[in-house]
């Protein structure tokens, strides 16, 4: 549990254990050239990203944010935010997933992995299902967002999704 800050400029930060629960900051961000930072939490039952909690890997290229439990659910809470921004090139990589749960993104919780050059935003429940409430931001000149793969995806009447691209820049 996590209810404080961590930070470890352009690092690796990794929490694994039965329940993994954040309501602090946790920042990977990048301050030097070419190293882009990676958080992970890992769980065997469940990951609870709780309310105002702000984990980051940003930087001039985004960064990775891996999020995944085996047998419970991944919560993103209201008012949290993941972000994996790439302030001059491509947008990070942002994981949610589930094997055995849900992955639910409660209403007005941010999952951010925009950058110049797009970034992808991965959530995947083997056997449950996606609840998308927050916003899911994965913006750029080419855009970019990487929907769910074989799970059932329940969206709400607050979700809110950004892959948008440039006209001239789309492919």
């Amino acid at each position: 549990e996590n209810l404080g800050t961590i930070i470890a400029d352009s690092g690796r930060v990794g929490i694994v254990g039965a329940i993994v629960r954040n309501k602090g900051g946790i920042a990977a961000d990048q301050v030097s050239r070419g190293a882009d930072g990676r958080i992970f939490l890992k769980a065997t039952k469940s990951v609870a990203i709780e309310q105002g909690s702000k984990i980051s890997a940003n930087g001039e290229r985004g960064g990775r944010i891996e999020v995944s439990a085996q047998q419970g659910d991944v919560r993103v809470e209201t008012g949290s935010a993941l972000t994996a921004i790439g302030s001059t090139s491509s947008g990070g990589t942002i994981s949610l997933q589930s094997a055995q749960g849900n992955v639910v993104v409660e209403p007005g919780a941010v999952v951010d992995a925009s950058g110049v050059s797009g970034g992808s935003i991965q959530a995947s429940a083997a056997q449950g299902q996606v609840y998308a409430g927050g916003t899911f931001a994965a913006s750029a000149a080419r855009g970019g967002i990487t929907p769910t793969s074989r799970t059932p995806l329940v969206l709400s009447s607050f979700t809110k999704i950004a892959a948008t691209a440039t006209p001239s820049e789309a492919e």
